[in-house]
């Protein structure tokens, strides 16, 4: 059983309510009939019901919702976020109007318990909603992503299962925000997949073999890690190859290295590496990356690639509800 298999079985427990504002798209109202009929989820799709029939699709396991109808609901929540985002509620009831983030509300309020979008809309987009109209969770300074990789014929990480952070969010943390996404993922990995995180912050360097500002940024945020949340096992800085092979680990980290070139998460130092690194590992291993995958709100929110296919909002939509 793959990975989403048993995500999918997780998510069947739980059955959470997933809005879906995507509605004027047919892969989306497929992948959301799927998901219903299978009883993973209990979707409620933001759009017209009747352009939504024109696509010919079994629509009965589906709550439709003409959100630009709901004009006092729209009203009421205006009111009660204006001194939440400090914007006039004239503005906020503009933006509300908008299904984007009228989802991002149902989520805030409790009528949707997370949201899937991202096929029509750019990963600022989703992220302005969501922090916006969901909020960031306690603790947390700012959103982040992370990837989940599936290796084939590999049996490092989690039985070929390992996370890459921050591969889809922030270009370039300092040593703080590097810190915030190392606990955030830490935190994804125990509530998405029950993992014990073992967690490496990479950098091209390893134990001070190499001299660089950037260095010094990964060995702070390293520091922070252990001040901040102590009982995690994190070590660095390290090059990639002593987070994941126990005789180079030995040689350039130490015998006693904590992680024992068994890192289950890879913090990268920066976009560049962390998006570079997920792409070749995807290619060059035949490899499946789930994501990126928007971490760090108060309740769970995904950020769909712009060329999914059903399969992949399916995916996505299953890890969402896992997370619950």
């Amino acid at each position: 059983m793959d990975v989403i298999e048993r995500l999918r079985e997780k998510a069947k427990g739980i059955c959470p309510t997933l809005v879906f504002p995507e509605g004027g798209e047919p892969k989306i109202i497929e992948a959301a009939a799927k998901l219903a009929r299978d009883g993973a989820i209990k979707p409620v799709i933001l759009g017209d019901i009747e352009q939504i029939r024109k696509y010919g699709l079994d629509i009965s396991e589906l709550t439709i919702l003409d959100y630009m109808q709901e004009v006092d609901k729209i009203a009421s929540w205006s009111s009660q976020y204006e001194p939440i985002v400090d914007m006039p509620s004239r503005i906020i009831t503009k933006q509300l109007k908008k299904p984007l983030n009228y989802g991002a509300a149902m989520v805030h309020f409790g009528e949707a318990d997370g949201m899937v979008a991202g096929l029509t809309y750019s990963t600022g987009d989703v992220i302005f909603a969501a922090k916006t109209y969901i909020g960031l969770a306690e603790n947390v300074k700012a959103a982040s992503s992370f990837f989940l990789m599936d290796i084939p014929n590999w049996d490092g990480g989690e039985n070929g299962l390992i996370i890459y952070a921050d591969g889809g969010v922030i270009p370039n943390p300092d040593a703080k925000g590097l810190a915030d996404i190392a606990i955030t993922t830490a935190d994804s990995a125990m509530r998405l997949l029950n993992w014990k995180p073992r967690i490496a912050m990479l950098s091209f360097s390893t134990k001070g073999s190499g001299k660089h500002d950037d260095v010094k940024k990964v060995v702070s945020a390293y520091n922070l890690v252990q001040e901040l949340r102590p009982e995690l096992m994190v070590d660095g800085e390290l090059q990639a190859d002593a987070a994941l092979d126990h005789k180079v680990a030995a040689k350039k980290a130490g015998i006693d290295n904590i992680l024992q070139g068994n890192a289950n998460i890879l913090i990268f130092p920066d976009l560049d590496a962390g998006n570079i690194a997920y792409k070749l590992t995807q290619r060059l291993t035949g490899g499946k990356a789930y994501g990126p995958l928007l971490q760090g709100f108060a309740k769970p929110v995904s950020d769909l690639s712009r060329g999914s296919s059903v399969d992949d909002i399916m995916g996505v939509a299953i890890i969402v509800a896992a997370q619950l």
